[in-house]
């Protein structure tokens, strides 16, 4: 199961990191050009795509939180649950 939420992870990060290697020239060439409007519609869409791609992790992860602490690194850390499911 933690295998599978950290191999989640680093596809949705991968695939974050790609979506705004792309946005960014487009972002700048719109404010160098004093568009505006393009500009907005950009980061807005961008914005967009990057909470539907992280919300679903986030939510798994605060919902999975006390599964994956105790696998992850013991009984021990379970006090560290609530800080998880608050900071995803």
């Amino acid at each position: 199961m933690l295998l599978g939420l950290l191999a989640t992870i680093e596809i949705v990060q991968r695939i974050t990191d790609q979506l705004n290697g792309a946005l960014f020239p487009v972002v700048v060439d719109s404010a160098t050009l004093g568009n505006v409007e393009r500009l907005k519609v950009v980061l807005l869409q961008g914005t967009r795509l990057s909470l539907a791609m992280v919300l679903p992790i986030a939510t798994g992860l605060a919902l999975l939180a006390e599964p994956v602490v105790l696998l992850w690194v013991g009984p021990q850390f379970r006090a560290s649950v609530p800080v998880i499911q608050i900071l995803a």
